[in-house]
């Protein structure tokens, strides 16, 4: 079979993708990677795997273009070149635009994958603006348009079907929820967690939703009553959405003493398996978080919200603590909890791992979708729909 892949940025092929192409690629298919664009390296990266790359938003001086009309129009014309069985297109811009130009260009079996809600579909009391209401309205319609085209929908979470498809009463030929997005477990071995002195670490991207702030005003209530306890942030500023998060306070806690801040960095597993306890305060409409699947492969224990996607990485008191999105005095409590409870570090340690090796090893989740993308549904597969 062919079978291709439209997603945003080649960072999701090979990051996120890879041992699913690689599987169907070693099944005998022909896998084809259609994405905004690429540079020369990561073509020679993406070839490099056997994966057939394709752009739709490069422009004649090799230039990204986010044109969605254009988008669309190449999208059409790369599928009609190649012809594939069947169009996998994850994440919302691929899955509206291209179901609807793998449907035109006359591709029988198409699957879309929506890995979380995101910005627009988030409760943040205070923060419903118009603008915020009109992008979802709009996300709505669209949605509406192109989720009955799909054979199947794939979802990360159980919330995500009941706040999406069942509570705005969009038609889905078949709704499946997957859990996380998987990854090689052996990629981020087990390690005992270090617990003098207590360390936390945040890991992603630097905004406001993500619960930053909740983390950075913590540390600061916590390091004030026990100063040796150690603070980590990872990640990388977003240029396009800065409201609310300030980059000099950062350095500000850096330069006290009060943070660890290397910015966005190229060995995660290290920073995880020098730290005691992996701390997510989003408040974010997460899938299924990948930083916190990564941290309970390396078998530490987690602080995250109880809202969607994040819920669904901890059973609360086994292996973390879920605490309620924007209260930072819950998270400051739970924080102290591991402080004043290093034994507790260690067990619920050991049963994330538990919990990553039952639900997140790659292996089993690309057999899930691969019969999906096959379009070879299996009753015992799909009771998780």
């Amino acid at each position: 079979m062919k079978i291709m892949f439209i997603g945003t940025g080649v960072s999701s092929v090979l990051g996120f993708r890879r041992t699913l192409m690689e599987k169907l690629l070693a099944d005998g298919h022909r896998v084809y990677a259609l994405v905004e664009g690429y540079s020369e390296e990561e073509e020679r990266q993406v070839r490099a795997i056997g994966v057939l790359p394709m752009s739709y938003a490069l422009d004649g001086a090799g230039r990204i273009r986010r044109n969605p009309l254009s988008s669309f129009m190449r999208m059409v014309s790369a599928i009609r070149k190649v012809q594939p069985d069947t169009v996998f297109s994850y994440f919302a811009k691929p899955v509206v635009i291209g179901t609807w130009a793998a449907a035109i260009a006359g591709v029988r079996h198409r699957v879309g994958m929506l890995e979380g809600l995101g910005y627009y579909f988030s409760e943040c009391p205070g923060r419903r603006s118009l603008k915020r209401r009109v992008i979802k309205w709009a996300q709505l319609g669209l949605f509406h348009l192109s989720v009955p085209l799909l054979d199947t929908l794939v979802l990360l979470n159980p919330d995500d079907r009941k706040d999406l498809i069942d509570r705005y009463r969009i038609r889905a030929r078949d709704v499946f929820v997957l859990g996380g997005i998987g990854l090689r477990l052996e990629e981020f071995p087990c390690s005992p967690p270090p617990t003098e002195p207590v360390s936390f670490i945040f890991v992603g991207r630097l905004l406001l939703e993500k619960g930053v702030n909740n983390y950075l005003d913590a540390a600061e209530i916590v390091a004030s009553r026990h100063p040796e306890v150690r603070f980590v942030v990872l990640g990388r500023f977003d240029s396009g959405r800065t409201d609310g998060v300030d980059p000099e306070r950062f350095k500000d806690l850096a330069r006290r003493g009060i943070i660890e801040y290397p910015g966005k960095v190229g060995n995660v597993h290290e920073w995880l398996t020098n730290a005691s306890v992996f701390v997510l305060p989003s408040w974010y409409r997460e899938g299924v978080p990948r930083s916190t699947q990564e941290a309970m492969s390396v078998g530490r224990a987690v602080i995250t919200t109880d809202s969607p996607g994040c819920r669904e990485t901890v059973v609360d008191g086994e292996n973390g603590l879920l605490v309620p999105p924007e209260d930072t005095s819950a998270l400051v409590a739970a924080m102290t909890h591991f402080i004043d409870h290093p034994e507790a570090i260690i067990a619920m340690g050991v049963r994330s791992r538990e919990l990553a090796e039952a639900h997140y090893d790659a292996d089993r989740v690309d057999a899930l979708l691969i019969h999906h993308v096959m379009g070879l549904p299996d009753p015992q597969l799909s009771c998780a729909s």
